[in-house]
């Protein structure tokens, strides 16, 4: 195995990554407010509903029912009647519409299907079975695919959805992978557990006693024996090998972490968020940063890209892409959170800020209205 080990204290790096940065909140007077990169825009004056927010629009039903989307600067109305079920991805709004399933992608409204009852999501895929033909079928960066045709109402067994894949076991018990627009047989059998996330899949074949991923079109052994646990996040597997070492495999390498057990170690998106004899780490695209000493775990958000966080003195500290940033906020909290990477803050009296760009923007108000 190639390892290979590197600690940074909080130093940034380069790279192409860009802060998500839309958010909302009411004014105090009772205006629904949009929160786009440093600027605000009053998008309602009266109250709305399932307010569901993504990386470039939010979207809301206003007071009359109708569907709406703010994107590039703009309200779209895309239906005018509430939708059965409404589901926001970083990348796009999927709804229903009765039978209909629908996606709202960069400014473009798309029938997925005219009649499906079943339906799943990941943040770049939507997979469903379409009637009445029962296939499987999946939605990906714009285009439709076919994963199975039907020859039957049951197609496949065990599956799972990641971000941006599906993988599942056929009615033969072969476990197969949709990734990209292409099905990937792994010539394996019988696996009932296995993880994915964004590129990234494994799991244990217990006929060949291998630990294997799927990572970005090819199958690979990592190991020859079974890990203590694992678990699996964007573009990484993280695992506790025989030895009792902590592993990691990502960009198609391993390495060791720790010759030991972590105390604690939690994984979500592009972060792998650990600690030993006291001190925590974050593993982020391939570097190890040293964060903090003492930090209350219950104190800790993990985002995308992004770690938000109260030091041992309560001083508001935030991770993101590499680069730490340090008393973002002074005032007292009462509330925190982390919307996927833009960090939201609830202080004073009724007033909320966002941190975004390395600049923190605050304003008055009396509700948060923020989900996702």
């Amino acid at each position: 195995m190639k390892l290979f080990f590197s600690i940074i204290f909080l130093v940034a790096f380069s790279s192409v990554y860009s802060q998500n940065g839309i958010a909302s909140f009411i004014s105090p007077i009772n205006e629904f407010t949009v929160f786009d990169k440093g600027t605000t825009l009053v998008l309602e004056r009266t109250k709305v509903d399932s307010i569901r927010v993504g990386d470039n629009y939010l979207a809301y039903v206003d007071a009359l029912a109708n569907l709406k989307v703010y994107y590039n600067g703009e309200v779209h109305t895309i239906e005018n009647v509430f939708p059965n079920r409404v589901v926001g991805t970083s990348q796009a709004l999927v709804y229903k519409m009765q039978n209909r399933l629908m996606v709202f992608e960069n400014g473009q409204k798309l029938q997925l299907a005219k009649w499906t009852n079943q339906f799943w999501i990941g943040e770049e895929i939507v997979v469903w079975i379409d009637l009445p033909s029962y296939d499987i079928m999946a939605y990906s960066k714009g285009s439709i695919y076919t994963i199975e045709k039907s020859a039957d109402l049951k197609i496949i067994k065990e599956f799972k959805i990641g971000r941006n894949i599906f993988v599942y076991n056929d009615l033969n018990n072969h476990l197969k992978v949709f990734y990209e627009g292409n099905v990937y047989n792994s010539n394996t059998s019988n696996i009932v557990e296995f993880k994915c996330a964004k590129n990234i899949m494994a799991y244990y074949d217990e006929f060949y006693n291998e630990f294997k991923v799927f990572y970005k079109g090819q199958f690979k052994t990592i190991c020859t024996f079974k890990p203590k646990e694992y678990e699996v996040s964007d573009d990484q597997v993280v695992y506790i090998d025989i030895n009792d070492y902590f592993m990691i495999y990502y960009n198609d390498s391993t390495t060791k972490l720790l010759s030991y057990h972590p105390n604690y170690y939690s994984t979500a998106n592009s972060i792998l968020f650990y600690n030993y004899l006291l001190e925590y780490f974050v593993f982020y695209k391939g570097t190890v940063y040293s964060i903090e000493k003492f930090i209350p775990q219950k104190n800790v958000l993990i985002g995308f890209n992004s770690l938000l966080y109260l030091d041992n003195r309560n001083r508001v500290k935030c991770f993101i892409d590499g680069k730490t940033y340090e008393s973002i906020l002074l005032e007292k909290l009462k509330k925190k959170s982390l919307l996927r990477d833009l960090p939201v803050f609830n202080f004073g009296n009724n007033n909320i800020a966002f941190f975004y760009e390395g600049q923190v923007y605050k304003y008055s108000t009396i509700k948060i209205s923020n989900k996702h």
